[in-house]
């Protein structure tokens, strides 16, 4: 038997759950001949429930994806045209990186800054980590597909 901040004696059958905050369990017991155990009392103060931030998993997921697409891009469409690895290296580092370190540093920044953290799934940290993985794609596909201009001044004549 159990009874919980004095409340009404209940047959104890399994677990139960407690509001936050500070209570005392009174129990007893009562075996198979009847042998009723002195009551006893147990002060317990339960904790909330730990919330499970999945932000930066999905903010790793999200920087990887950028990473690959950053470094096709930049395979595909190299710095200034320029064939060397030096070329391919420049048009990540100046395209790509800065997309994939944004969104890696959301991921860790929801830890300690609540509104950033997901659940909620329709949510801030939701939002934003959608927000640079799109602009970062979209930024990817736009600079495959725009053609660069060149100007040729036209001397006078």
């Amino acid at each position: 038997m159990y009874r919980i901040d004095g409340g009404s004696w209940t047959v104890y059958t399994g677990g139960f759950t407690l509001a936050e905050g500070e209570h005392t369990i009174f129990y007893y017991s009562i075996d198979n001949l009847g042998n009723v155990e002195q009551e006893r009392s147990l002060a317990v103060r339960p904790t909330t429930e730990v919330a499970v931030n999945y932000k930066p998993m999905m903010a790793l997921l999200f920087a990887v994806i950028l990473l690959v697409a950053g470094v096709w891009s930049s395979k595909k469409r190299p710095w200034k045209g320029g064939k060397e690895k030096k070329s391919v290296l420049k048009a990540f580092v100046l395209t790509s990186l800065p997309f994939v370190l944004v969104e890696a540093a959301t991921g860790i920044l929801s830890l300690p800054f609540e509104p950033l953290r997901i659940p909620p799934l329709v949510g801030w940290g939701a939002g934003v980590d959608c927000t640079i993985l799109a602009a970062g794609l979209l930024f990817l596909v736009d600079r495959l597909v725009w053609k660069h201009e060149s100007k040729v001044e036209q001397s006078p004549s």
